[in-house]
């Protein structure tokens, strides 16, 4: 387990530049599709703060009950973890980790990570609010995106779509075998 955790304490170490800020590669949106393992769309229904296997970080719990599983087996609710929140008078801030809000509804885009805490694909790549209207948005975050390639799409063609036209994009993703299921 400790293994797991200073692989993990790596990775968030790697993407961070000198200057603080996240760094994580740009994904096209069937990059994201790609990555993650499960793909829900439900509403955040509460959240709590609370030390990792290793007691070394905090991390902030949010509880998602899902209403559509688009990838994967996800149960009645997933449980979406961010490194970082404030427990016991102590804090710990991780830039480019995601807020949710309760009662807010999202699409996620969900990976296991090496510590088995369900996150996004991407940092704020795998997160997309759905407003009112039905209208889809993505997270802004605080991570800067890279380009990897000059040929990598960006997710901006699902941003201000419907739900049903994101829902529609991942199933024919999906269906042709773009992405693995």
């Amino acid at each position: 387990m400790r293994k797991a955790v200073i692989t993990c304490v790596a990775a968030l170490a790697a993407l961070t530049s000198i200057g603080g800020a996240t760094q994580v590669p740009r994904l096209s949106f069937e990059e994201v599709v790609r990555q993650a393992d499960e793909i829900v769309t439900g509403t955040v229904v509460r959240s709590w703060t609370a030390w990792g296997p290793s007691h070394e970080f905090l991390w902030t719990h949010y509880e998602v009950r899902v209403e559509s599983v688009a990838k994967g087996h996800a149960a009645a609710s997933v449980i979406v973890s961010e490194p970082g929140g404030v427990l016991d008078g102590r804090g710990m801030l991780v830039t480019g980790a995601l807020q949710y809000g309760i009662g807010e509804r999202v699409v996620l885009f969900l990976q296991q990570t090496p510590v088995g805490y369900k996150r996004t694909v991407g940092w704020q790549q795998g997160k997309y609010t759905v407003s009112g209207d039905g209208l889809v948005h993505g997270a802004s975050g605080e991570a800067h995106l890279m380009d990897a390639t000059a040929s990598a799409v960006s997710a901006t063609r699902v941003e201000g779509g419907t739900l049903a036209q994101m829902q529609t994009r991942i199933a024919a993703l999906l269906r042709r075998g773009a992405v693995a299921q």
